[in-house]
């Protein structure tokens, strides 16, 4: 007698969590700020530094002048369109640990247009938003221009809290619960592609 055909169970994938959301976005905004990073190492370099106009011809005649056995056409030209880092070579950090372990860094051009797009979506929802500014304080010392902290901050505990400006009425905050949605997003945006440059 046949054996009736077992059924096959389909796996069904879970939907990721709004927390591993997060980590995938982050890991692609990682992933764009790599391709886009070149990093050098410094066999050495001096302690002063020269400020001057972006102007190649001041650059040469400050390099020839300061440097008269430099030959100009020797040196490396750095890549016009991708984030650069010229970091500290290791044998220098030990000799000297107080010295920087990055000497130079330029971050233009770290942000794909969407990105850029979206972060500026993220600023007019939030502007569009019953979002409250707190009433600037009249301080001297003190800027009048009306400031919105938003996200974490760990002022004298080891748990990072959540700001004032940040948090609901019900929860002893500035904002109405109707502007929350429109925080959460920017902040959000903002960790996804841009804590990644500030803390590779």
């Amino acid at each position: 007698m046949a054996q009736p055909e077992k059924k096959k169970k389909r796996c069904r994938r879970a939907l990721p969590t709004k927390v591993e959301k997060l980590m995938l976005d982050r890991q692609r905004g990682q992933r764009l700020l790599n391709s886009h990073t070149r990093i050098y190492i410094a066999q050495d370099f001096g302690d002063q530094t020269a400020k001057m106009r972006k102007n190649a011809s001041l650059v040469a005649e400050y390099l020839s002048s300061h440097f008269p056995c430099l030959v100009l056409s020797s040196l490396e030209r750095l890549p016009e369109d991708k984030r650069i880092r010229i970091c500290t070579h290791p044998d220098m950090l030990v000799r000297n640990p107080s010295m920087p372990s990055v000497c130079l860094i330029r971050t233009d051009k770290i942000l794909s247009e969407a990105a850029q797009q979206e972060l500026e979506d993220a600023y007019d929802a939030l502007q569009a938003s019953p979002v409250r500014f707190p009433q600037a304080l009249m301080d001297q010392n003190r800027s009048t221009t009306p400031v919105i902290r938003l996200g974490t901050w760990t002022p004298y505990s080891k748990s990072p809290v959540v700001t004032r400006d940040a948090r609901d009425v019900a929860s002893g905050g500035l904002q109405k619960s109707s502007a929350i949605p429109a925080i959460d997003h920017l902040l959000i945006v903002v960790k996804t592609y841009i804590e990644a440059m500030l803390y590779q």
